[in-house]
């Protein structure tokens, strides 16, 4: 197995456990494979969970895939605003 820099997983959203869940499933429909980490400690600590980032759920995709990601992120989060 290659070990380039296009097989690196980079984060690609930081966040509450369930957006994170819903956007690993977007980016997989679209076609980009994607992993979430840090899920279990959200489950024990849900307080300690924010969107900001700080102590988020971590969705990675492989940076070849990153470019791509963003723009589905965005589309992601812009179609799933609290009104």
């Amino acid at each position: 197995m290659s070990n380039s820099n296009s097989d690196k997983l980079v984060v690609v959203y930081s966040g509450t456990a369930a957006r994170a869940l819903l956007l690993k499933t977007y980016l997989e429909d679209n076609g980009i494979p994607a992993t979430v980490q840090d899920f279990d400690s959200a489950l024990l600590l849900p307080y300690s969970n924010s969107p900001s980032g700080i102590g988020g759920v971590k969705v990675f995709v492989r940076s070849s895939d990153f470019e791509g990601a963003k723009i589905l992120v965005k589309e992601f989060l812009d179609d799933t605003k609290e009104q």
